[in-house]
C-alpha cells in the first residue's frame, strides 16, 4: 500500500511503498486528487481562526439562550476576543459559535460603549 507525502529529494508529493520504500513521484493534476489532509477554518477577525470543533470543547462558555441566526438552535459556545482589545484600546468583544453539528454559524458580539444608565425615578 502506498502513502502520499511529500518528498524532500523531489520538492514535490510523492508515493512511498510501505513494503520496498521506494519513492514513486505523484502526477501532476488536480490538487484535490492529491490532498492528503485539510483543515478549513474561517477567518473572524484579525488573527482569529474558528474551526467547527470548537464547539466540543469543555473549556469554552456556554449559552442555551442565544439563537443562531442561521439555523435557529438555541445553543452556542462563546469565548472573549482578547486579539481585539489588544490590538485596541476598544473592548473586547464576545465570539458566538453555534452548537448545530450541521451548522457551525460563527458571529462576532460588539459590546455597546454607551454607559448603562440605572433607571431611578426619583421624582
Amino acid at each position: 500500500m502506498e502513502h502520499k507525502e511529500e518528498g524532500m529529494r523531489f520538492g514535490m508529493l510523492v508515493y512511498r511503498c510501505n513494503i520496498c520504500k521506494n519513492d514513486y513521484p505523484a502526477a501532476e493534476g488536480d490538487l484535490d486528487e492529491h490532498c492528503v489532509y485539510k483543515k478549513e477554518s474561517k477567518a473572524l477577525a484579525a488573527n482569529i481562526l474558528i474551526d467547527k470543533s470548537m464547539i466540543h470543547d469543555p473549556t469554552l462558555s456556554r449559552s442555551k439562550g442565544t439563537i443562531c441566526q442561521m439555523c435557529r438552535h438555541d445553543e452556542v459556545v462563546f469565548f472573549q476576543d482578547t486579539a481585539s482589545k489588544a490590538n485596541s484600546n476598544s473592548l473586547a468583544s464576545l465570539i458566538y459559535i453555534c452548537c448545530n453539528l450541521n451548522c457551525g454559524h460563527n458571529w462576532q458580539h460588539e459590546p455597546s460603549t454607551e454607559p448603562i444608565d440605572d433607571e431611578s425615578d426619583s421624582d
